[in-house]
């Protein structure tokens, strides 16, 4: 890390997670003073994403304008920007919302292994896809006098 004359650093490292991958990292080295847009550049020349494309997240929360600062930001050196891709399916939509609702907002590394962070994404999604099936299951309970027989049918024990 390179200090200015006021002792703030200049350059700072960043650690960018791309999450359509379980273990993707890039390491980003850019100016403190950057824009979300230059960091968007720089990432590119990494991963190979259009700048148009991404979604960056700090702490939970979408970089939405490209033209702010990162210190400006209160992105500092050593912390984590995660990185989606705006074309993502049904499946890859429910990891990214999963794995936000899990994270806690702190936007360093996790102090997780990759395969712990795996593993917590999956879980957080298969919590999901059950919640959204009971919702569903209930909603039919409730409104469909024909289901609530079948189910009385094929399980009498539930009633």
């Amino acid at each position: 890390m390179v200090n200015n004359a006021a002792g703030v650093p200049s350059m700072i490292s960043l650690v960018i997670q791309d999450l359509r991958f379980d273990d993707k990292f890039y390491d980003i080295e850019c100016e403190h003073d950057s824009s979300v847009e230059d960091l968007k550049c720089l990432i590119t020349l990494e991963s190979q994403v259009e700048v148009e494309k991404q979604e960056l997240f700090f702490s939970q929360q979408l970089l939405q304008r490209d033209a702010a600062k990162l210190n400006e930001l209160s992105i500092n050196h050593g912390d984590m920007i995660n990185m989606g891709v705006t074309q993502l399916n049904t499946q890859e939509q429910d990891l990214l919302s999963a794995f936000f609702a899990g994270t806690g907002g702190s936007g360093k590394r996790p102090r997780f292994s990759q395969q712990q962070l795996t593993n917590q994404m999956i879980h957080n999604a298969q919590k999901m896809r059950v919640r959204q099936e009971t919702s569903k299951l209930q909603e039919m309970f409730l409104t469909d006098p024909h289901f609530k027989t079948r189910l009385q049918n094929s399980d009498a024990d539930l009633f």
